[in-house]
């Protein structure tokens, strides 16, 4: 016997004419993300699984854009793989693990962020999908304000000891007394 299922808006995939998975076309319109898999959406924001709490092992999602123009990611938090490198979060093929997160990347509609976990958990992200790009003005000297600077607007220090008055894509450095 052969059994045929039909195509509804809530069958997981994206298949119909649909133009996110079970949103678009005939279904209801499509919010800012879609995910498949662990992680979870909270409107323009996208979390691993059990967010602010430890994520298990062996999980994974994917997550694709549905809003028009140039994105600036906010990374909120993310702590991921601390164990081992087997714990990555992937924004249109560039990988980012451990402490280093995808915060100034700028993704687009259909964009692709994919993450997974391997055997331990971890604490986790919150990233949320920005409008306007950051600007990080670094006060004079070293100190640990600077450090906390650099790493918001996703640059390292030694870029910045360099003379690099770019940092991550979208944002600016003004470098001075270093």
């Amino acid at each position: 016997a052969t059994f045929c299922n039909a195509i509804t808006c809530t069958d997981g995939q994206q298949n119909g004419d649909e133009t996110g998975m079970d949103c678009g076309g005939s279904c209801p319109a499509c919010g800012p993300l879609s995910i498949f898999g662990q992680c979870y959406a909270v409107g323009k924001c996208f979390r691993s699984p059990n967010y602010p709490g430890f994520y298990a092992g062996r999980q994974s999602c994917k997550i694709t854009i549905n809003l028009a123009g140039n994105h600036a990611l906010r990374v909120k938090k993310f702590v991921v793989g601390s164990y081992s490198y087997d714990d990555a979060l992937t924004v249109d093929g560039v990988q980012y693990v451990k402490a280093t997160g995808p915060h100034g990347a700028i993704v687009s509609d259909a964009s692709v962020i994919t993450w997974s976990s391997g055997d331990y958990g971890n604490v986790g992200f919150d990233i949320c999908l920005g409008e306007e790009p950051e600007a990080c003005t670094l006060p004079l000297g070293y100190t640990s304000d600077v450090s906390a600077c650099a790493s918001a607007a996703g640059c390292t220090l030694s870029a910045l000891k360099r003379g690099s008055t770019t940092c991550a894509p979208g944002y600016m450095g003004t470098v001075s007394g270093l």
